[in-house]
């Protein structure tokens, strides 16, 4: 069997495990608090966020965790974020982006980093750590470029795309039809109800219809936000060409086999437009799209083993 061939099985292998293993042996976290916040839009007003608190109990730090596309704060990467930031004493909140976890009010998009500067700028801890897990990684890494928040230390982001126009070309690819399916249905689950209210510009049987994540894109984001054509969103709200520009101290965690953000195209960005030094990159060979084994080790002595324990560990080092 050849290396590459190899890479590939153990990329599908860690998905479809992590993803399986959270359907059938679920480990949430319990004790948090509905956790409501706002956002202004410019087209709307104000916009309802949603989420969930854990409070570690005097803790004067927060961790923020942010889904991945088709995600919410119910994902279980989200619980696994939050039981290793409990364990380190933080508190944590699992951030719903506008429109997921069943609000059904509104639509997001992978550049849409509002959301996240507002809920930081709604909290009142000292001190603030985000980590970002998909594309909800690439938001937290638009978020450390953007934030003039001094209280934010540091972000992480797990799994992340940077180029999302070769990215939606990686996904939407009839190899990768089982991950794209899965992600578009969990899309167009939650923007159903916003369809059937008129808050975006599809109805919902043509909602229905879009078979891949540019369609989704086209359709749905760019009419939405106003943002020309699907190519002018994928090349202005990519993170990857913009990271030479990174003060804020930042973590990037990618799986080279990774079956839904390709190594290799997160690689050949940052090739073609170097991150500044405040980027650390951590590649794993064992890993999948957020699937992992146990005994992850990203050099954190601190932490115990595990991707979500040494991340957490890298953040607090850094606050």
């Amino acid at each position: 069997m050849s290396a590459r061939l190899r890479g590939a099985l153990h990329g599908h292998y860690w998905t479809l495990r992590g993803a399986l293993g959270a359907r059938l042996r679920p480990r949430p976290v319990f004790g948090a608090r509905r956790w409501r916040g706002s956002v202004n839009d410019p087209r709307r007003g104000e916009v309802a966020l949603t989420g969930a608190m854990h409070r570690a109990g005097g803790a004067q730090a927060c961790l923020v965790v942010v889904h991945g596309l088709g995600g919410s704060a119910e994902s279980s990467y989200c619980h696994d974020a939050a039981r290793a930031g409990l364990a380190a004493g933080l508190d944590v909140l699992r951030l719903n982006m506008r429109g997921a976890g069943g609000c059904g009010r509104d639509v997001y998009h992978a550049g849409l980093s509002d959301d996240v500067l507002a809920t930081l700028a709604s909290l009142p801890h000292q001190s603030l750590l985000l980590l970002g897990v998909s594309m909800g990684g690439h938001l937290s890494l638009w978020v450390a470029l953007q934030s003039r928040d001094p209280r934010l230390k540091a972000v992480a982001a797990i799994c992340p795309p940077l180029d999302l126009a070769q990215g939606c070309r990686d996904i939407d690819h009839p190899r990768r039809r089982l991950y794209r399916d899965e992600v578009l249905q969990s899309l167009v689950r939650a923007a159903h109800p916003v369809a059937e209210a008129g808050g975006i510009p599809i109805d919902s049987r043509a909602l229905r219809g879009l078979r891949s994540l540019r369609q989704w894109d086209q359709e749905v984001v760019v009419p939405r936000y106003g943002l020309g054509d699907v190519d002018t969103y994928h090349r202005t709200m990519s993170i990857g060409d913009k990271l030479g520009g990174l003060e804020r101290p930042a973590l990037l965690v990618g799986a080279r086999h990774d079956p839904m953000v390709l190594g290799t195209t997160v690689s050949k960005m940052l090739d073609r437009h170097p991150a500044s030094s405040a980027l650390e990159l951590r590649w794993l060979d064992r890993a999948g799209h957020v699937g992992f084994p146990r005994d992850v080790h990203l050099g954190v002595e601190t932490a115990g083993l595990g991707v979500y324990p040494q991340v957490v560990g890298w953040l607090v080092e850094r606050s």
